[in-house]
């Protein structure tokens, strides 16, 4: 992980940032969606709240991730790898 608080505050601000914005959407939003759409309402914040986890899941990956070393390609791995697909 990060070995000063100066590497870790960026991603604790935009995690808090993500984390408040969509509290507050549906703190204060929740109610009047399911009120004006009934029960299409409900379905509206299902696929945003699986939306939400999937944007966050994909944050947490890419932050926990190692990118490692990405070797260069050649041209005649490439060829190879062309004549595999006909």
């Amino acid at each position: 992980m990060c070995k000063r608080l100066s590497q870790l505050l960026p991603s604790l601000i935009a995690w808090a940032l993500i984390l408040t914005c969509t509290a507050a959407f549906y703190f204060f939003m929740h109610r009047e969606i399911i009120d004006k759409w009934a029960w299409l309402g409900v379905g509206f914040l299902a696929l945003d709240v699986a939306i939400f986890l999937m944007v966050l899941s994909n944050l947490t990956l890419a932050m926990c991730m190692d990118p490692g070393i990405h070797p260069y390609g050649s041209v005649s791995y490439l060829y190879w790898k062309v004549a595999q697909v006909f």
